[in-house]
């Protein structure tokens, strides 16, 4: 099989706020209302959704939002997607992860669940592996 070729045009995207590229070539990226996409073959498709927050309460535009993500390091053992997130409870920030099944997200697993903070409207953060291939 051969590996993905970057797209070379315009992707149909709702709002994306983060991307990665999967060790295949596959793009990955996610979208601010907790939509997660998959481009692949010359198509994006619906990977996985997480329900997260988008307005601040009184319906002002909030930067919380499914923020960060990154597909795992290169390993035959795994195919985990991963996502950073604001809980819908505008008091937690979730890091789950997936295990990729052809293209579907599959086995959600909440890892991390961490206080989101006393700021009102600008949650989220990066995702990324160290040297050590350690989230």
């Amino acid at each position: 099989m051969q590996p993905e070729q970057p797209p070379t045009g315009t992707i149909k995207a709702n709002y994306p706020v983060a991307l990665a590229f999967a060790p295949d070539g596959s793009l990955f990226f996610a979208e601010r209302s907790g939509t997660v996409r998959l481009y692949e073959h010359g198509t994006a498709r619906v990977f996985a959704t997480v329900a997260t927050v988008t307005t601040e309460p009184g319906a002002g535009t909030a930067s919380e939002d499914c923020s960060a993500w990154r597909s795992a390091p290169p390993s035959p053992a795994n195919h985990f997607v991963y996502a950073f997130y604001s809980d819908t409870d505008r008091k937690h920030q979730d890091i789950v992860r997936w295990t990729d099944c052809n293209g579907v997200g599959t086995d959600r697993t909440l890892l991390q669940q961490f206080p989101s903070g006393s700021d009102c409207c600008h949650k989220g953060g990066r995702l990324a592996f160290g040297p050590d291939g350690k989230l």
